[in-house]
């Protein structure tokens, strides 16, 4: 290691020691930072609010109707809209990473794995992810582009994160967790913001946005941002990698028309590219294989509208619509996705101890695709029509003490498939501050088109001394990949400075989706000689998963939060297929056994703050992906009350590191960078701070 290198790292872990340091001495004092005392605190601020008003916060993910995260029986996990500006993040995966039990691995600049309890992968196609009640489910891709989604953060009002099936309620795909990302009311982001930052990776990022009134009854903001990452500056690398464009510009607009009717409308439009290294077979005759310049170019829009009315605390109903378009351009498949989108939502009460929410729901999407000869479909066009409705009784047995919920959800899938995915859940508060629960649940993946349809040809591998290609075929008869789940959980505020939350989960998988091997055909043609060995999808894989999630948070003084979390998985799988792949079974689980995290936020004097997290992110040792230690800092300083400057730090222990390995036809896995950016945020026009 240089002289210069070894005198970086130090300085990096000096200034972190006294950083920590002046904030332990601080918390000792009990020397709270200076405020002006005619500014009230922002709503979410973690110094205001105790750890009583941590666990009442008010959350839907796990019911779809408000209650607090104490009363939900389910593995929850909220994350604030302060929690994002002091986490230094600039995109919603490094957000996540603070969810226990939720794996985040970084592909490239522009694209990421996330899952929940296993599967993890650039398709992670067990996890639902909801913006606003949309669902960016790609239904091409059987997961989420995670470069498309990315949004304001400073309008986040909060995300909350179920880990465990949420089928009943949200219907197919919800197998292994929900995140539902819920943004904040027009009303409270009135005036205007102008952020900039720039840093080593980052490169330049600004945004800006602008809050107003509409009539004597509505409001709305309107926002465009944009940044450019730069690419790694690497001799070995033949092709520019990590680089990633965006420009993305949005608006919401709430009208309350009475006491119990609102209005919402919202939309996007978006432009992603990122750059990167794909390797492809781009012939077979002669066979011409290796790494190309790859790329990922997601674009679209989409448009949203809900009105709601809400009659009383128990009950109220709500319409919601939407359309999404989908554009995904990479050098070796161009798609379009277009999807309309309607769901009705009716919530009542029945006496005294029952709540009832039902709802319909209709789904129609259209897909077309163009692709080459490593990646097409055998239809290129495609049409959808997915129907459901779901049922939930919330049945006090014992008022405010046990409450038995009975709920579940049918439909008609991919190919007018029917599909059953009921929930039981029981909840026992012995205290106000003590919660017990248990749940069975079935949930379903959705067969896609990718599993009935795709036609891929894999780069050539090495098998007793001759090349063999492999070529993959979907499945027109393929299935629904199904999954049962027990669950236990308790969640206890053991003072009014400690809370813990722990979790323990049981996972049955059957009709996971596999691949059969067929008779290797010689292909003696020009150039190399091979073999193409036929593979197609099936859904022969069966398993089971175990594992336990706990998380704690601490608040010693009024001024210091400390947040831990930790997750272990287990599995073991048996494959079926037909001369199926080595190693198939030990890698589908394809999530680290550990992990384990810590984060402190400390507001200092003179209105300034110091955040930091530090995970520790067990190996991938089937895939050869080493465990890793990642520490991201930020110091913050509120200058006046309209005016913030950060400066963060991520990855500060290493020069770089690996998170997740090469995807077939995909980006071809990058390390991840140490990197740092400042950034200054201008409120202004009557603004509130966010």
């Amino acid at each position: 290691m240089s002289t210069a290198a070894k005198l970086m790292r130090m300085g990096i872990r000096v200034s972190i020691s006294i950083v920590f340091g002046c904030g332990m001495l601080f918390c000792a004092r009990g020397q709270a930072p200076v405020r002006n005392t005619a500014e009230k605190p922002a709503v979410g601020d973690l110094t205001q609010l105790s750890i009583e008003d941590l666990m009442n916060l008010e959350v839907t993910s796990g019911a779809k109707k408000e209650e607090s995260v104490q009363r939900t029986a389910a593995a929850i996990f909220v994350i604030t809209s302060e929690d994002i500006r002091r986490s230094g993040a600039t995109n919603f995966p490094d957000v996540l990473r603070m969810v226990p039990g939720l794996d985040v691995a970084q592909i490239s600049a522009s694209t990421w794995a996330i899952s929940s309890r296993g599967f993890s992968g650039a398709s992670s196609d067990k996890m639902l992810v909801l913006i606003d009640g949309r669902t960016v489910y790609s239904p091409f891709y059987s997961g989420v582009l995670w470069d498309a989604q990315d949004l304001l953060l400073a309008d986040v009002d909060r995300i909350e994160v179920i880990r465990g099936p949420g089928a009943a309620l949200w219907g197919t795909n919800a197998v292994n967790g929900v995140i539902n990302i819920i943004t904040k009311p027009a009303k409270t982001t009135q005036g205007g913001t102008i952020t900039a930052a720039g840093g080593n990776v980052e490169g330049g990022y600004g945004a800006t946005q602008y809050g107003g009134q509409i009539g004597s009854s509505g409001f709305y903001r309107v926002y465009v941002k944009g940044f450019s990452k730069d690419s790694a500056q690497d001799s070995t690398v033949l092709f520019s990698q990590g680089g990633w464009n965006l420009q993305h510009g949005g608006f919401r607009a709430d009208w309350k028309f009475s006491p119990q009717d609102t209005l919402t409308v919202e939309g996007d439009l978006l432009r992603s590219i990122g750059e990167g290294t794909t390797n492809l077979t781009t012939s077979l005759s002669p066979l011409t294989f290796g790494p190309v310049q790859g790329h990922l170019d997601s674009s679209g829009g989409n448009i949203l509208a809900r009105w709601r009315r809400t009659t009383s605390p128990r009950s109220g109903m709500s319409l919601q619509v939407y359309f999404d378009k989908e554009i995904t351009d990479t050098n070796f498949i161009d798609a379009t996705a277009n999807s309309i989108d309607a769901e009705f939502q009716d919530q009542f009460g029945a006496g005294k101890r029952n709540d009832f929410v039902w709802g319909i729901h209709y789904r129609r999407v259209e897909i077309k695709t163009q692709g080459s000869l490593s990646v097409s479909f055998a239809q290129p066009r495609i049409t959808e029509n997915l129907e459901s409705g779901f049922l939930q009784d919330e049945i006090e047995i014992v008022p405010a003490r046990l409450r038995l919920t009975l709920g579940g959800t049918v439909g008609v899938g991919y190919g007018n498939r029917f599909s059953f995915q009921p929930d039981a859940r029981l909840l026992w508060t012995p205290s106000t501050r003590q919660a017990v629960w248990i749940a069975a649940s079935r949930a379903l993946r959705e067969v896609s088109p990718t599993d009935a349809s795709l036609m891929s040809v894999s780069t050539p591998v090495s098998g007793g001394g001759v090349l063999v290609v492999p070529e993959v075929f979907g499945n027109p008869a393929a299935r629904q990949e199904a999954e049962v789940t027990l669950q236990s959980g308790y969640r206890t505020t053991l003072t009014s400075r400690l809370f813990v939350d722990a979790t323990g989960f049981y996972n049955i998988y059957t009709r996971l989706r596999g691949q059969d091997a067929g008779i290797p055909v010689s292909q003696p043609g020009p150039g190399t000689p091979f073999f193409i060995v036929p593979e197609t999808f099936n859904n022969k894989i069966s398993g089971k998963t175990h594992g336990v999630e706990i998380s704690g948070t601490w608040k010693p003084v009024s001024i210091w939060k400390l947040d831990a979390g930790f997750a272990w998985l287990s599995g073991s799988f048996t494959d079926g297929s037909i001369g199926a792949p080595p190693n198939t079974s030990a890698t589908i689980l394809s999530s680290p056994h550990r992990q384990v995290s810590l984060r402190s936020s400390v507001d200092l004097p003179h209105r300034m703050e110091f955040d930091s997290a530090l995970y520790r992110v067990g190996s991938l040792d089937t895939l050869g992906v080493p465990g890793y230690f990642r520490l991201d800092a930020r110091w913050g300083w509120h200058l006046g009350r309209n005016t913030e400057v950060a400066i963060v730090g991520q990855n500060l222990l290493a020069s770089r590191h690996a998170e997740s390995i090469t995807v077939p036809n995909w980006l071809s896995a990058t390390s991840i960078r140490r990197s740092y950016y400042a950034k200054v945020t201008i409120h202004f026009a009557g603004s509130q701070k966010k």
